[in-house]
């Protein structure tokens, strides 16, 4: 303890650092399960102590950075699973409104050439295509009468729209 009351000589605080990094390291390695996390928490609890060393806040200091270690990794393991949430509720919302898609309106003059081109695809694909075009079948609508799940839907319709711009520019 004689060692944190002349901190001021950053060479002392290097001494602190090796002599207990390991041991911050290692908790954080044990919460969150990665190394490049463990590191970034562990410089994250030096600079906290390099701080709290000259207000006197720190008594028994093994004891302090296990405390700030352990609560860095549990805010870190908060903020981790919140990010997470946040991408799945985005993307479910994604999802949702491409669910509730409609297809944009066909020509008229257009509808003779499709139809033709249709009967080359592959029997999923001209079934979705027909629903979604002709039909004008949402994806989730299409889903629930063929039974199939939403990006199945979504990868018949794209694969089969790829594929007729194929079998049309053949056809011209």
């Amino acid at each position: 303890m004689e060692m944190i009351r002349d901190l001021k000589d950053h060479e002392a605080f290097k001494q602190l650092y090796e002599r207990y990094s390991p041991l911050v390291f290692g908790t954080c390695i044990k919460y969150l399960r990665s190394k490049y996390l463990a590191s970034e928490i562990t410089l994250t609890v030096f600079t906290k102590l390099y701080k709290e060393l000259y207000t006197g806040g720190v008594t028994h200091l093994s004891a302090w950075l296990h405390a700030v270690s352990k609560n860095e990794c549990l805010q870190e393991i908060r903020s981790e699973k919140r990010r997470k949430r946040l991408y799945d509720q985005l993307l479910n919302e994604q999802n949702e409104s491409e669910a509730n898609e409609t297809p944009p309106e066909i020509d008229d003059l257009e509808k003779p050439k499709l139809k033709q081109a249709l009967v080359q695809l592959k029997p999923r694909q001209k079934t979705c295509l027909e629903l979604f075009y002709f039909e004008q079948k949402t994806y989730k609508e299409i889903s629930e009468k063929l039974g199939l799940d939403l990006s199945e839907v979504k990868s018949q319709i794209q694969n089969g729209k790829r594929n007729l711009k194929v079998i049309l520019n053949q056809s011209a």
